[in-house]
C-alpha cells in the first residue's frame, strides 16, 4: 500500500515560571532593571530610556534612524567596551499613529547591536551604567520547532458521507479536515471539532475588511488556495520600489512585513499552515478550506491574512518580533495570531507594551474613533508543546492562551496546560494518525501537529465572528467573552481528569457562540417623513430604533426610485431603477436622525423606503414614503450690469453676482465668467458668488458673467470694464471704434466740455458739441458716418484747456 510521509510541527522549550507576570519599573533615582533569562539572541540588547535621553538620542540619528553615537562621550565610552555597532527605535516612527506610539512611551524601546562575541550579562551590566537608561532586556529566541516524520495509511483518512461539509464546499480535501467537522471516522470521536458546520450553513463565510495578522514564518501570499484572501497595501503595490510610499514607517510592505531582515515576505510552510487554517479560500474546488475563507463560487470574499514575519528556518535571527504587534495595529488588523513562543520563563515589558498597544489601538485611526470592524484588538497565542504548565508569552493575561487536544477530546500528548490556558482547540496528534491538515509553500498541503495548529482555529473562528457581529460598536470584550464563554466543558466530561480547569473554559465552539448570540435584527423605521427641498434635494427624517443587540442600529440603508415600490422590495436583488445609500448612526434609540437625498432630478415624484442595519442583520422596510421634487426654472437677471471704469494698470474691483442674478427656486446658483473682448485689458475670476475684476492695461473690455443652477440652466449678461490711462485726464474707448465714441475723465465729479473731431489734415469733422463727463457719466457720440482714418478727438473744459486723443476709425 502506497505510504505517505507527513511532517509535524513540535514547538519546544516554552518554559516559563507561572508567577512571573509583572515587573515594576523602578523610580527614576533606582538602578535601571535588567532581565536575562533563557536562550538569548547573541549581539542585542532592548533598552527602555528617559524621555530626555530618548531626545538626546534621536538628534544623533541618521536618515534611516540608525545612531553610530549617542553625542555624549562618557555614554559611547561605555558602549564601545562592548564593541557597540548601532542603536535604533525599537518601534519605528509611524507617520500619522507617531502621536499615539509615544503616548504609550514605545518611542522610549531601543535596541541595541554590538559584538556577538560580548557576553550578554556583561553587555547589560555595562549598558546600565549608561544615565537615562531604565530598563535592559535581553532578546529571547523564539523556540526552534522539531521537526518528526509521522507515517499515515491514506485508509486512516476519514470518509466523505452525507451530512459531512463536503456539501458546503467543494475543496476536495475538506473531508480530511475532521478538526472542522468530526464524524468519527478518523479514530476520534464524533462531534470533536470546533462545530464550524453551523456556521457555514447559516451563510457565515467571513469578509474581507477582517484582516488577521499572522506573525510567524512568511505566508505564501502566491498560494492558490491562500492568494485571494491575502491583504494587500495598494499604496506599495502601486508606488515606487524603494520608497514607503504610504508614510508607515515601512518600505515596499506589500503583503505585511519582513520584521527579521526588511526584505520582501519570504515563504514559510509554518506560517502558510497557519495561514490556511484561518482563511484557506473555500469552494473553490481546490485543497483544503479555510474557517474564514469566504465562498469563492457566491463571490463573497474570505477575511484578509497579514503576513508579519518574525522568523526563518535559521532560528537565530528571531528574535525581534514587539514591532509587528504596532504595525499590524496601525495598517488595520484586529486579530493578532501568534504560533509561536520564546525559550525564556520571563514575558518582557516590550513585549507586553507591544501587546498592550495592540489590543488598545486595533481598528481605530489616530483621532481613536472606530474605523475597523471591531474597536480594539484580540491577541491569541499558541500555548507551547512542552508538556509542562507554563507559557511565554502565552501565559500573559491580556492574551488568549491556547491549548491543544486531540481528536478524542483528550490533551494532545505534547501541548503546554495550567490556568494560564484561556480555550483549547483541535492540534493533532500524531501518535493517533490525528494531524491538521493545511496549506504549505509551493502551491502544496500538509499535515501538522502542535497548539500552533490549535491556535489558528481560535484565530479563524474569531475572525468569523467579527465578520457576523462586527460593526460600529463592537469591541474585542464582546469578542473576547463571545469565545470563552461559548466553549464546549465536553474536554472535562469523561476526559482529562488531571487537568480539570487547566486547559482553558473548554473546547472552541464557533456553533456555540453562534447559538448564544442570536443575531435579533433591529426594529424597523415606523415613521418616516420626507419633505421637498427644492428641484434636487428630498429631505427625510425618522426616530432611530431600538436594537437589542447593541442598543442602536450602526447604520441606515436607503432605498429609493422613480417608479412605485412596496415593502415586498428584495433588498438582495435589488431592481436597476433601484438606488440604495448606506449611512452611519451613532444616535440613541429615541433620537431623530435626517438625511438629505441630493442629486435628485427635479419635478419628479420620489418613492422612498429605509431599514435599520446593526452590521449583522437588518429590519424590515419602513413604509414607503412618497415625494415630488420641485419644477426647476432657469436663474433670472434681476438688475442690469452697470460699466466699470478702473482708474489705471493694477486697480480692483468686486461685484456681488447675487445683486445681478437670482434664482426663481430660491437655490444656489454656481458663477463664472470670462473676458469675450480684449482680455488683455483686464483679469477676472469668480470666488464664490463675487467677480473680482483687475486692471492689467489701458483700454475697453467686454465681460461676460453667467449664472447657472443646480441642473444645468444658466444664463448671462455682457458688460464694460474700461481701464483708463492714470496720467490721461480724459480717456476716449473703444480704439479703435466703429460708431459709438465714448469720452469719459478720472474725476469723480462732473465737468463740462466741448468735443470736437479733427482729420489729419486740420479739418473738424464733427462738433464742437457740449457734454458732461466724469468717472462714472460717460459722454457718447455716434462718429459711424465718417469715413475709416485717423483722427485726432480734441477736449476741452471749461477752463479752455484742450486735451488731445487720437483715434483710429474703421
Amino acid at each position: 500500500m502506497q505510504r505517505r510521509h507527513i511532517i509535524c510541527f513540535l514547538l519546544t522549550c516554552m518554559a516559563m515560571t507561572a508567577c512571573v507576570r509583572e515587573y515594576q519599573e523602578k523610580p527614576e533615582n533606582d538602578p535601571p532593571v535588567f532581565e536575562l533569562s533563557g536562550d538569548m539572541a547573541p549581539g542585542v540588547m532592548r533598552i527602555k530610556v528617559t524621555e530626555e535621553l530618548a531626545a538626546q538620542l534621536e538628534q544623533q540619528a541618521d536618515p534611516q534612524g540608525v545612531i553610530r553615537n549617542t553625542g555624549v562621550k562618557s555614554s559611547d565610552d561605555i558602549l564601545g567596551g562592548i564593541g557597540f555597532e548601532s542603536m535604533q527605535r525599537t518601534f519605528p516612527p509611524a507617520g500619522k499613529f507617531e502621536a499615539r506610539t509615544r503616548a504609550e512611551g514605545l518611542h522610549l524601546w531601543y535596541n541595541v547591536k554590538f559584538s556577538p562575541e560580548t557576553n550578554l550579562t556583561k553587555a547589560g551590566t555595562e549598558i546600565s551604567n549608561i544615565e537615562g537608561v531604565r530598563i535592559i532586556e535581553g532578546r529571547p529566541k523564539i523556540s526552534r520547532p522539531n521537526y518528526k516524520t509521522v507515517t499515515v495509511e491514506p485508509a486512516d483518512l476519514p470518509s466523505t458521507k452525507a451530512g459531512s461539509p463536503k456539501d458546503i464546499f467543494d475543496d476536495p480535501y475538506l473531508n480530511q479536515q475532521w478538526h472542522y467537522y468530526n464524524d468519527g471516522t478518523f479514530k476520534g470521536e464524533a462531534g470533536c471539532d470546533i462545530n464550524i458546520l453551523p456556521v457555514w450553513e447559516k451563510g457565515y463565510f467571513g469578509r474581507p475588511d477582517v484582516i488577521v495578522a499572522v506573525t510567524d514564518g512568511g505566508v505564501d501570499h502566491d498560494h492558490v488556495d491562500l492568494k485571494d484572501n491575502i491583504w494587500i497595501n495598494e499604496a506599495e503595490l502601486n508606488g515606487t520600489e524603494g520608497v514607503d510610499d504610504d508614510g508607515n514607517g515601512y518600505v515596499d510592505d506589500i503583503y505585511g512585513y519582513d520584521f527579521v531582515y526588511g526584505r520582501p515576505i519570504y515563504p514559510d510552510d509554518h506560517g502558510t499552515h497557519v495561514a490556511g487554517t484561518i482563511a484557506a479560500v473555500n469552494n473553490n474546488g481546490i485543497g483544503v478550506s479555510g474557517i474564514a475563507g469566504g465562498n469563492k463560487a457566491l463571490g463573497i470574499q474570505g477575511v484578509k491574512i497579514m503576513s508579519c514575519q518574525v522568523f526563518y528556518g535559521d532560528w537565530d535571527s528571531a528574535w525581534d518580533f514587539a514591532p509587528a504587534f504596532t504595525y499590524a495595529a496601525d495598517n488595520g488588523a484586529v486579530i493578532s495570531q501568534n504560533s509561536w513562543g520564546a525559550d525564556t520563563p520571563i514575558i518582557y515589558q516590550s513585549d507586553k507594551d507591544a501587546i498592550d498597544y495592540f489590543i488598545k489601538y486595533a481598528g481605530v485611526d489616530e483621532n481613536g474613533n472606530q474605523t475597523g470592524p471591531m474597536k480594539g484588538g484580540i491577541v491569541i497565542f499558541a500555548g507551547g508543546n512542552d508538556e509542562r504548565p507554563y507559557s511565554s508569552p502565552g501565559g500573559y493575561e491580556h492574551v488568549i492562551g491556547v491549548s491543544a487536544i486531540a481528536a478524542d477530546y483528550e490533551i494532545a500528548y505534547y501541548s503546554n496546560y495550567g490556568e494560564w490556558a484561556d480555550i483549547a482547540a483541535p492540534g493533532g496528534d500524531a501518535y493517533k494518525n490525528q494531524l491538521v491538515l493545511s496549506t504549505v509553500t509551493n502551491n502544496r498541503y500538509d499535515y501538522y501537529q502542535g497548539t500552533s495548529m490549535a491556535c489558528p482555529h481560535v484565530s479563524g473562528v474569531a475572525a468569523q465572528m467579527i465578520s457576523i457581529y462586527g460593526g460600529e460598536g463592537f469591541t474585542n470584550e464582546e469578542l473576547w467573552n463571545m469565545l470563552l464563554d461559548n466553549t464546549n466543558p465536553i474536554i472535562y466530561d469523561g476526559h482529562n481528569s488531571r487537568y480539570q480547569g487547566q486547559l482553558g473554559t473548554g473546547l472552541l465552539d464557533a456553533g456555540a457562540i453562534l447559538e448564544a448570540n442570536p443575531l435579533i435584527p433591529p426594529s424597523p423605521v415606523t415613521d418616516l417623513k420626507a419633505e421637498t427641498m427644492g428641484t434636487t434635494e428630498i429631505r427625510l427624517e425618522w426616530t432611530v430604533p431600538v436594537d437589542e443587540t447593541r442598543g442602536f442600529p450602526s447604520y441606515f440603508n436607503i432605498y429609493y426610485s422613480t417608479e412605485k415600490f412596496d415593502t415586498s422590495l428584495d433588498r438582495n436583488n435589488l431592481p436597476e431603477n433601484v438606488n440604495t445609500i448606506r449611512i452611519d448612526n451613532d444616535l440613541e434609540a429615541g433620537q431623530t436622525a435626517t438625511y438629505t437625498l441630493e442629486n435628485l432630478q427635479d419635478d419628479i415624484t420620489y418613492y422612498i423606503s429605509m431599514d435599520a442595519d446593526n452590521g449583522s442583520s437588518k429590519s424590515g422596510l419602513s413604509s414607503v414614503a412618497e415625494c415630488k421634487t420641485a419644477t426647476n426654472f432657469p436663474p433670472e437677471i434681476v438688475k442690469q450690469f452697470p460699466n466699470i471704469t478702473l482708474m489705471g494698470p493694477g486697480y480692483k474691483t468686486d461685484i456681488n453676482l447675487y445683486d445681478y442674478f437670482a434664482d426663481p427656486n430660491e437655490e444656489s446658483l454656481e458663477f463664472s465668467a470670462n473676458i469675450v473682448e480684449s482680455p488683455q485689458v483686464a483679469e477676472v475670476s469668480v470666488n464664490g458668488n463675487f467677480l473680482n475684476i483687475t486692471a492689467s492695461e489701458t483700454g475697453h473690455a467686454i465681460v461676460k458673467a453667467e449664472a447657472t443652477d443646480k441642473l444645468g440652466k444658466r444664463i448671462s449678461a455682457n458688460f464694460n470694464v474700461t481701464v483708463l490711462d492714470s496720467g490721461v485726464e480724459y480717456f476716449c474707448y473703444p480704439n479703435p471704434v466703429i460708431d459709438i465714441l465714448n469720452i469719459k475723465t478720472s474725476a469723480a465729479a462732473p465737468a463740462s466740455v466741448s468735443i470736437c473731431i479733427e482729420s489729419l489734415s486740420g479739418t473738424t469733422v464733427f462738433g464742437p458739441e457740449e457734454h458732461t463727463v466724469s468717472s462714472s457719466e460717460t459722454a457718447s457720440i455716434d462718429i459711424g458716418a465718417l469715413k475709416a482714418g485717423n483722427y485726432s478727438v480734441i477736449i476741452t473744459d471749461s477752463q479752455n484747456k484742450a486735451t488731445v486723443q487720437n483715434i483710429t476709425k474703421l
